[in-house]
């Protein structure tokens, strides 16, 4: 998720990145809400692969489809930082794509070359600027990507929680400023908000 956030006359650039199910999207809400920026929401079903790539991961299986989804992604951040205006939020950006990719990596899900290339061409499409990690623990993520009942996220359990502690990982090892997810929405924005004054 990418925020650009006005500082005087200067646009300021926000990276949200989190596990799914974290709640970046709700934050995004609440941001997009306090600052009356525009909000262009990640639609999960608009990807032709994300529930096939989700099955692949789940089941540790290296499936080509698992590299297509994380192509798709990159083509529509890449299209919506063409199109997006100035003062926005966007729902899950270039930044959160490269760390999904580097998790799928650590988990021996992507091939090197295949690797090298999505993180090669994520690197351009993330602008410069103040990123937050939210971060819980994994349990908590957990339930709350089975209180969304998307179908095809309620599989392989012992999987699921290696999978976001790569992620979880990544996103540590990216240097963010770390954002407890574990309070109310609001309570959160506050916390984003402050660091960005």
């Amino acid at each position: 998720m990418v925020a650009w956030a006005k500082k005087g006359s200067k646009s300021v650039i926000v990276h949200l990145i989190g596990c799914p199910g974290v709640g970046k999207s709700t934050l995004a809400e609440e941001l997009a809400r306090r600052t009356g920026f525009y909000l262009i929401r990640e639609e999960f079903s608009d990807n032709p692969f994300l529930s096939e790539s989700w099955n692949a991961i789940m089941d540790r299986r290296k499936d080509p489809v698992i590299a297509y989804s994380q192509f798709w992604f990159m083509g529509q951040y890449s299209r919506v930082l063409r199109m997006a205006p100035k003062d926005c939020i966007i729902d899950a950006g270039a930044m959160m794509g490269l760390t999904y990719t580097r998790a799928l990596a650590k988990l021996g899900l992507l091939d090197d070359d295949v690797f090298k290339t999505l993180e090669s061409n994520y690197l351009p499409l993330i602008q410069p600027g103040k990123k937050f990690g939210l971060v819980t623990d994994v349990d908590t993520i957990i339930d709350r990507i089975h209180s969304r009942n998307r179908g095809f996220e309620n599989s392989n359990q012992k999987m699921l929680k290696e999978y976001l502690l790569a992620v979880s990982d990544c996103i540590y090892e990216s240097g963010a400023t770390q954002v407890i997810a574990d309070l109310r929405p609001d309570l959160i924005a506050d916390r984003v908000m402050k660091e960005l004054s």
